[in-house]
């Protein structure tokens, strides 16, 4: 360990790591979302909470189906949810939709939901309104039943079709990817095999792996062996493990190369899951042969590394029960359903995983040695089992949930003949873990889920939102129709069912969904879009342009053209608050800002922040002495996203006015708006109304300075790059004791940094701890640390004089960590 990873270590406190499942992305991801839409529809009125996306099934790469982002629907007002809208489907989904915020399309721009069909068509759909904006159909024969999953970078969504390719569409346009080695072949014998499994995507050393199960057709018929294709999305290079003959990885057909071992698919709807904290990817396999010396592993649960590849022909390690061999000769696939990820909680086991199946039995295995042989291709070995209070097979995802009052794990079981299970963790004073079942209801249905403490479960013709700790019913709905293995999803306040009578059904509280929500930045300064400005001129800067200095707003007065809104909230330095129409923004529309005295200034920033489709279409810049003679407008243009940089000839004036010159079917909304002069280096990030007071900061020029981080094979320098499209990301999970650094190439005098994380909003750093230091080796104490709540974070500190900035992060999350735009300041 070098002396720079020592001093970093040495300084940072252990933070317990908690697994948040449902992240996503955002994006991912980066999981993560990028911008949020609070376009209004029709007649649902506010948002109360930031966009995110909802990037493939469950949320995440392992599938827990445990969304804490949501905070619209909640388990006091779930009781209030409405039919949304209704809409018939080219085909049933046996999947949930994912959900991509802000995409562009022709029509303009939509928060959408994609689906893939029985039938293998993709549709994506506007998330609030049902109406179809895309569709695509592979044809050919059978059925899939899997769900979409979006691609990191937030461009791509992949799905499945009936014809044994992976396919890639654009996400506006629907426009597919076929160069590259698109579509991916996952399956040679469409006529036996299908692909059945949700899509996963996981993230492994910054490289972004797609997998897809293979199974058989209803009836267990043909020949089909089961197999994971796994894709290297970087590449395009495939490896294929195979449940049966696993000593050749290749795609089986029906000629030559075959196996003879038949029928162990990979066919759980769920989708396979991968663990970013064991670097693990996880299947369970149906009712073939287990005969490790044979290349056969039936009934079993694998492990693999995060390219798809084991140990030679034989998994990394893996699970078979004692009794595989009752359960292969009476249908009973273990692999019916996916393996859950557990948190340990207390436990004495690390790594811990819940296993269903056909058999009516849950059991609990140690990821860490899964046998407790320490080795694949041996039998029994679990923690504990349990049978499922209701009995039943189980084909349905299982879902996860952490009890915030107590931290308790607990889990969600759907058979679809006999109905629903709750049980929790519990772990004695020992560390052992055991499966505590709680409440059950009969009726079957499809796959739980969870979303902010409210479980949600189908049955036929009937749709449930639940209590987690007692399954009392919380809200229910009857217009949905029968019901297979659908699960739901909910994301931004909206909650999706598919059924069998080819409908999807969206509910949502009235006045909850839609145009002008709250924002989720908590800073006043201008966020990093890169936007389109006046005269074709733009700025990828976190806010005002290279050189440029805010002006302070102290006693500034705003008014507008609309009785009753509050313009001084794009003045208040809280980007939370915003001023808006309140009303589809027209033409004429004016937002104006009177200085109280005339100032020099060449450049105004307009940031909707949150509200990101709120955004002008069109604008006229007018300046004045009196607020009555305004003359012609000093800049012009059209805005394509939240923050709008338009520069101009330098003006001497009291009084701003932004005319709106276009139209569209959102609110015009200013969540902060900033006036610029020339003079200070650099790019700026903190403008007047950053949240920390900082109206008379100057950004540092950041000519030739050099970033590094603890993350190998990432791209530190593009954070300070000034274009907030381009981002240095960890590729994982961000976790206590990652650091980012500046070396500043020579000692320079500061008070204050930004980080912004810009479109990847959910990529901001949970808690931070900023040092300064002048060889780049000695830290001393933190100058600053604090907590991130969205993705631009100020912090402000005594005035240091240093050539080297580190920060470390100092939190936990399921998100990667990313900076799109790293600035520091002098006061």
């Amino acid at each position: 360990m070098s002396a720079r990873e020592s001093s970093t270590t040495s300084r940072v406190a252990p933070i317990a790591a908690v697994l948040v499942a449902g992240a996503l992305g955002v994006t991912c991801s980066s999981r993560e979302t990028p911008a949020i839409d609070q376009g209004r529809v029709d007649t649902v009125a506010q948002a109360t909470s930031a966009k995110y996306n909802w990037l493939q099934f469950g949320g995440d790469s392992r599938h827990g189906n445990n969304n804490t982002m949501e905070s619209t629907i909640t388990a006091q007002n779930v009781n209030q949810l409405t039919k949304l809208f209704q809409v018939s489907l080219p085909e049933t989904i046996e999947g949930a939709p994912v959900v991509l915020t802000n995409v562009s399309t022709p029509s303009g721009t939509h928060d959408v939901a994609y689906m893939t069909t029985r039938s293998g068509y993709i549709v994506a759909m506007d998330a609030y309104t049902g109406q179809t904006l895309w569709s695509a159909e592979p044809a050919d024969m059978n059925i899939t039943m899997s769900s979409p999953a979006i691609d990191p970078a937030l461009t791509y969504v992949y799905s499945a079709g009936l014809d044994g390719y992976i396919h890639k569409y654009a996400v506006g346009t629907g426009v597919e990817l076929t160069t590259g080695g698109w579509p991916e072949l996952s399956t040679s014998k469409i006529t036996v095999e299908k692909d059945g499994t949700a899509i996963t995507i996981g993230t492994s050393g910054g490289t972004n792996y797609l997998y897809m199960g293979v199974g058989g057709y209803d009836g267990d018929g043909g020949d089909y062996q089961g197999h994971i294709t796994t894709i290297n999305l970087q590449t395009g290079a495939q490896f294929v493990f195979n449940a049966m003959c696993s000593n050749q990885n290749v795609h089986f057909t029906t000629g030559t190369p075959d196996c003879a071992g038949q029928k162990s698919g990979i066919w759980a709807k769920a989708g396979l899951a991968f663990d970013p904290t064991t670097n693990r990817l996880y299947a369970g396999t149906g009712n073939g042969t287990f005969a490790p010396a044979s290349n056969y592993w039936g009934d079993t649960i694998l492990a693999l590394s995060p390219s798809g590849m084991g140990n030679g022909a034989n998994p990394l390690d893996s699970y078979t029960p004692t009794n595989y061999q009752t359960l292969q000769n009476n249908d009973l696939d273990l692999g019916s359903t996916n393996v859950l990820i557990l948190p340990n909680g207390t436990s004495k086991y690390a790594h811990l995983a819940l296993l269903s199946g056909k058999d009516a039995t849950l059991r609990l295995i140690n990821l860490d040695d899964m046998s407790g042989q320490g080795a694949a291709g041996n039998v029994g070995g679990e923690i504990t089992s349990v049978a499922l209070q209701t009995g039943g097979e189980v084909q349905n995802p299982i879902s996860l949930w952490i009890n915030p009052e107590d931290n308790t794990t607990w889990a969600f079981i759907v058979s679809p003949s006999n109905g629903i299970n709750g049980v929790h963790i519990a772990v004695d004073g020992s560390g052992n873990p055991t499966i505590v079942p709680v409440w059950s209801q009969g009726g079957g249905g499809g796959g739980a889920i969870v979303a902010d403490n409210v479980v949600y479960w189908a049955s036929n013709n009937n749709f449930h939102a639940l209590s987690p700790t007692t399954g009392a019913q919380l809200w229910n709905s009857t217009i949905i129709g029968q019901i297979h293995w659908q699960a739901a999803s909910v994301a931004n306040g909206v909650v999706y069912i598919g059924d069998n009578g080819r409908e999807l059904t969206a509910y949502a509280i009235p006045g909850m969904v839609g145009g002008g929500g709250t924002s989720g930045s908590t800073s006043g300064a201008s966020s990093g879009s890169t936007s389109g400005a006046s005269s074709g001129s733009t700025s990828g800067a976190s806010s005002g342009s290279s050189g440029e200095t805010a002006l302070s707003r102290t006693s500034w007065v705003a008014s507008s053209s609309v009785t009753g809104s509050t313009p001084s909230a794009a003045l208040d330095g809280n980007s939370g608050t915003r001023w808006t129409t309140g009303a589809d923004m027209t033409n004429g529309m004016w937002f104006e800002v009177n200085m109280q005295s005339a100032q020099t200034f060449n450049e105004i920033t307009m940031d909707s922040a949150g509200s990101a489709n709120d955004y002008a279409r069109g604008y006229a810049v007018y300046v004045s002495n009196d607020g009555s003679t305004w003359g012609n407008p000093v800049a012009t243009g059209t805005g394509t996203a939240a923050l709008i940089t338009v520069t101009f000839p330098t003006q001497t004036a009291q009084y701003i006015e932004v005319v709106q010159t276009g139209t569209a079917a959102f609110w015009w909304s200013i969540a902060e708006f900033n006036v610029y002069s020339s003079g200070g280096g650099g790019t700026s990030g903190s403008t007047s109304g950053a949240s920390s007071g900082t109206s008379s900061e100057t950004a540092l020029s950041r000519t030739n300075w050099v970033a590094s981080s603890s993350v190998p094979g990432t791209t530190p320098s593009a954070a300070l790059d000034g274009n907030s499209g381009t981002r240095w990301t960890t590729g994982a999970d961000m976790a206590n004791g990652m650091w980012f650094e500046v070396n500043m190439q020579s000692a320079q005098t500061f008070n204050e940094i930004t980080m912004d994380s810009a479109g990847s909003a959910n990529d901001y750093a949970r808690g931070y701890a900023v040092y300064v230091s002048n060889d780049g080796s000695t830290w001393g104490n933190p100058v600053a640390t604090g907590t991130g709540t969205a993705a631009l974070i100020t912090v402000t500190f005594p005035t240091q004089t240093a050539q080297y900035i580190e920060v470390v992060q100092t939190g936990t999350a399921a998100f990667w960590w990313s900076i799109a735009e790293f600035n520091v300041y002098a006061p």
